[in-house]
């Protein structure tokens, strides 16, 4: 028997029809059936049915002999750290409490194991554990697949953070080769161990669920019958342009009359999101129109239905009667899905552009429904092969036309699933029942003969009582190859030179040096200190700095292992001028992503300059830049060593305290000067556009401009209620203008209570709609006079700023 755990920020139940979700919750009891022990550990914090809480999933998960734990999530641990990083560090924290799982399954979007697998390669934690990352779909396939441009930092995170949760998994199974091949095109190092097999066949958690429905007006819904001469034509999958909803829309046009005289209804089922800054509903109501045109022409009208919801159709309006030949079914769990494409004469329809494993296809073959699918992605993997020309279409509206005219006359079509279902679950089992967990990795750990020597670059400055803690905590360490290089960097108070005149003899007596200079800032000092330096590998510190006292000891060890060049660390900060004691300094960490040269382009992912780095690796990139007055020194080496091919690696586990103080040098520099520092790296002329991204940092300080502007205007018009609703939302641009996730939103007051109920559409516009709406009350309470007088201020300075 093994201890499996299942993470997952999608699981049935709590999401009403996810794909990752459904997976998981049939490979769940799968495991369950073969004897192991099941443990899920759910990463979202709500469910989507407000009736249900997580405590009564967690009831009905139990039933099942499955343990059903919902992530503990301190957001109060992380200062200025995107929400993904967040959540991906809260199940490796959780993961190092719970330490006695075999296998470790997950998948690679949104990256929850991303941490954890970091952890494991670097040989930190997690050695006797196997992952496994079973494939569903990233970020970067999602938005390329829905012609999505990146909507924010968070797309271009998950598109880094996503990829090397595969690239470090010990296993990769995924359910399409076609998917595989996608990430090898996009020069993803996958590991050995990959393997192709499908997801395990659907299972409802809530086997009750029909029975507890049977008063609702969903299931009454389900029982009708459309005309026996009639067909009703069903798209079926998520309502947005990925899965193909354009392409049904445009093929729809192609209908002639008579074709229209013999569809009973033309229904939209599945999850509505937002399309160009609209819902669904309000999408396909506008591009319905010429079809309703044609159709108002013929004269064939089926009874009144009741409908589970209408769109909002605009002000030209069709007739009453052809308004009733549109449905559109959002709310649907899969179960109630299945049941109603189940009924007779109904065709589905699932156009999508690109797909993995979808298990609307699956259902649909395991349930005889009648379907038709475009010819994309790993669609034709599931059906057996002598069936595929039958149900499948070449990807365009013609094609999708021409299939669907045969279709709406011959409904049924001998279909079948490629593997049955209980070969699939054998394939599981055997993975599952594997009696090794990871290969035997060569042991890299420190030893006498092999442990390299670290030169610990420390510059000083006028702060004689901090350079104390930073040299005690030196004294203190757990690994002994290292020597001490400091920099004094001109420090002129008296202070300052008795006690580097103190610690002089120390320093002799450990073989340590102490090297004095003028003031050259901190690049100048720290290439000065290396040139000095006799160790395999450098670390930099600052005097305010306080070394953990294993942080040479953790580095050396993972440098050992990984043979990263570059290895940085979450900085646990601290606002103290006094020595922090482990146990009374709270958990709060800036936590880095790693060696991303596209965040790192307009933020530092990278690390602070705390950071262990290979003397060659230092010496061959020439070292800091040495400009006087400015910040960014760390942000611009790191970026430069990033895009010459170096590897940078983030130790997950914290191993200095940073010291947040008011003073320092850092604080004085001009912002902007600081950002062209660290912008400089992307301006190599070997790069095709080494100027573009300049205008990054440009957009972004025009953006910041004209918000605090808007503020600042709204404070002395609009007044305090308008003031806590742009503090609202300047929390939620806080988190780096996340677009997806609800979890981070439950911070903020009931006003915002209603965005909640809009997430699981993929993406968050809606969730801006309340706000507005709120917005829009309290300009319609102001003098009209006032507000046109505020709106033409702003368009001005608007004008003016752009002109510049």
């Amino acid at each position: 028997m093994k201890n499996i755990l299942i993470v997952t920020p999608d699981i049935e139940g709590p999401i009403k029809n996810g794909g990752i979700g459904t997976a998981f919750t049939a490979l769940a009891f799968q495991c369950v059936n073969a004897g192991h022990k099941v443990t899920i550990l759910y990463t979202n914090d709500n469910s989507e049915d407000k009736n249900k809480s997580l405590n009564y999933w967690q009831s009905i998960y139990k039933k099942n002999d499955i343990n059903f734990i919902v992530l503990p999530f301190e957001q109060e641990m992380f200062s200025a750290t995107p929400f993904f990083r967040q959540r991906s560090y809260s199940v490796y924290t959780w993961l190092k409490k719970n330490p006695w799982f075999d296998v470790i399954i997950g998948c690679e979007w949104r990256a929850d194991l991303y941490y954890s697998l970091l952890a494991q390669h670097q040989g930190l934690f997690f050695d006797r554990a196997k992952f496994i990352i079973n494939t569903h779909g990233s970020t970067l396939w999602a938005d390329e697949g829905s012609y999505n441009l990146p909507y924010s930092q968070d797309n271009l995170e998950l598109y880094f953070m996503e990829k090397k949760t595969v690239e470090l998994a010990n296993e990769i199974i995924s359910p399409s080769q076609y998917l595989l091949n996608w990430m090898i095109e996009k020069k993803w190092k996958l590991p050995e161990n990959h393997s192709v097999l499908l997801n395990c066949e659907p299972y409802s958690i809530e086997k009750s669920l029909l029975l507890e429905n049977h008063s609702n007006e969903k299931t009454k819904l389900l029982s009708k019958k459309t005309e026996d001469d009639l067909t009703e034509i069903v798209f079926f999958g998520r309502l947005e342009t990925r899965k193909g909803l354009d392409v049904f829309l445009k093929a729809l046009e192609y209908l002639t009359p008579d074709q229209l005289k013999i569809i009973s209804y033309i229904t939209f089922l599945g999850k509505s999101v937002r399309i160009h800054g609209m819902s669904s509903e309000e999408y396909i109501s506008q591009k319905i129109h010429k079809i309703l045109e044609k159709w108002d022409k013929t004269e064939n009208y089926p009874p009144n239905l009741s409908i589970a919801k209408q769109p909002n159709f605009s002000e030209k309006q069709p007739t009453p009667s052809l308004l009733k030949k549109i449905k559109i079914l959002s709310d649907m769990n899969r179960t109630e899905a299945n049941n109603y494409l189940k009924r007779p004469n109904v065709l589905a329809i699932i156009p999508s552009l690109v797909e993995n494993s979808p298990y609307t296809v699956y259902e649909c073959l395991i349930e005889n429904i009648n379907f038709i699918a475009s010819r994309t992605g790993g669609i034709a993997e599931l059906i057996a092969s002598e069936h595929v020309d039958e149900l499948l279409f070449k990807l365009n509206p013609i094609e999708l036309y021409t299939t669907l005219s045969k279709r709406i006359i011959q409904r049924t079509v001998a279909c079948q699933l490629k593997q049955p279902p209980s070969v699939i679950h054998e394939q599981w089992v055997t993975v599952l029942n594997n009696s090794e967990t990871i290969e035997e990795k060569v042991d890299k750990r420190l030893n006498l003969e092999k442990n390299p020597k670290i030169s610990v670059c420390l510059v000083h400055y006028n702060r004689p009582k901090l350079l104390q803690q930073a040299i005690f905590s030196l004294d203190e360490q757990t690994y002994d190859n290292f020597e001490v290089i400091l920099v004094d960097d001109g420090s002129d108070d008296d202070e300052s030179k008795r006690y580097i005149e103190l610690i002089s003899p120390y320093f002799q007596q450990k073989n340590w040096k102490i090297i004095k200079s003028s003031n050259n800032y901190l690049g100048a000092a720290r290439n000065l200190a290396a040139r000095h330096a006799s160790g395999d590998y450098l670390l930099f510190m600052d005097d305010d700095n306080v070394a953990k006292p294993n942080e040479l000891d953790t580095f050396a060890k993972v440098a050992t292992q990984t043979e990263a060049d570059i290895l940085t660390t979450p900085s646990h900060v601290f606002c103290d001028e006094l020595y922090p004691i482990a146990n009374s300094i709270k958990p709060y960490y800036w936590l880095p992503l790693g060696g991303d040269p596209n965040i790192g382009a307009f933020f530092n992912c990278f690390g602070d300059a705390n950071a262990l780095i290979r003397k060659k690796v230092f010496d061959e990139l020439g070292g800091f830049t040495e400009d006087y007055g400015l910040g960014h020194e760390d942000w611009e080496f790191f970026a430069k060593a990033v895009l010459k091919g170096y590897e940078l690696q983030v130790v997950p586990e914290s191993l200095f305290y940073y010291r947040c103080l008011n003073e320092g040098m850092f604080l004085s520099g001009n912002a902007d000067k600081n950002n062209f520092r660290s912008y400089r790296p992307y301006m190599d002329p070997e790069h095709k556009t080494p100027y573009a991204l300049g205008l990054l940092h440009t957009l972004l300080s025009r953006n910041r401009y004209l918000e605090s502007l808007l503020f600042d205007q709204s404070k002395e018009v609009i007044g305090r209620e308008l003031i806590t609703i742009k503090q609202n939302l300047d929390h939620l641009f806080s988190q780096q203008k996340e677009g997806w996730a609800h979890d981070r939103f439950n911070v903020l007051n009931s006003k915002v209570d209603l965005i909640l109920s809009e997430e699981r559409a993929g993406w968050a516009h809606d969730r801006f709609n309340v706000l507005n709406s709120k917005v829009d009350l309290i300009l319609s309470r102001q003098p009209k006079r006032i507000v046109r007088r505020l709106l033409w201020k702003l368009v001005r300075k608007a004008k003016t700023i752009m002109a510049k």
